[in-house]
């Protein structure tokens, strides 16, 4: 999928209004590419103006993402194939320093550290990436604090589309598939399947 059309769509569907699919766009689109800086930027946009929202983490948080640019820049693709140019420029500089230990051994030593962060980053993404488990909110619904309408809700309002959460299990009660799931602000509901698109269909 080409994350360029990803990210057309995602403009199309927000200016006609439709923030749930617009939404489930930018995710899909970071998930071809976590690189692609406009599907971030949208998706940030967009986060902005829903009442679900990541906690702030405050001056740390800055830091951290100051600090793991390239994590956050560079995408999926291009973090592996520098990570294995780095793997083996290592190992080159080791076996160089088998004759000559300065400075072949200390430069194996850095490219080795700039490796393993880049290839740590990718495995990081991988298995954050669990199709399986992140979902949208495509249409509006109330959340409920167990798996039947009887319950009470779990939130004062009603979950708009767009919400993003990830799903902690199903369950089937009266021909109707429920999910539990966790939103972005860390707070669980339940909610029907078919309020909700997941990320890989």
């Amino acid at each position: 999928i080409s994350t360029e059309l990803l990210t057309n769509t995602v403009n199309a569907y927000y200016f006609a209004g439709d923030i749930g699919q617009a939404v489930l766009a930018c995710r899909r689109a970071l998930l071809v590419d976590s690189g692609n800086r406009a599907a971030r930027d949208n998706l940030a946009a967009i986060r902005a103006t829903l009442p679900i929202r990541e906690p702030g983490g405050g001056p740390a948080a800055s830091l951290k993402r100051s600090l793991l640019f390239w994590h956050h820049g560079l995408s999926i693709d291009g973090r592996l194939y520098a990570g294995l140019i780095a793997f083996s420029a290592a190992w080159s500089a080791l076996a160089a320093g088998l004759w000559r230990r300065r400075p072949y051994r200390p430069i194996a030593v850095i490219l080795g550290l700039v490796a393993i962060a880049l290839l740590g980053s990718v495995a990081v993404d991988t298995l954050a990436a669990d199709a399986g488990r992140d979902a949208v909110l495509i249409t509006e619904t109330l959340g409920r604090r167990g798996n039947h309408e009887s319950y009470t809700p779990s939130h004062t309002l009603p979950l708009p589309p767009g919400t993003e959460l990830t799903i902690l299990q199903r369950r089937e009660r009266d021909g109707q598939c429920w999910l539990q799931a966790r939103l972005l602000d860390n707070s669980e509901t339940w909610l029907a399947a078919d309020h909700t698109a997941l990320l890989h269909p």
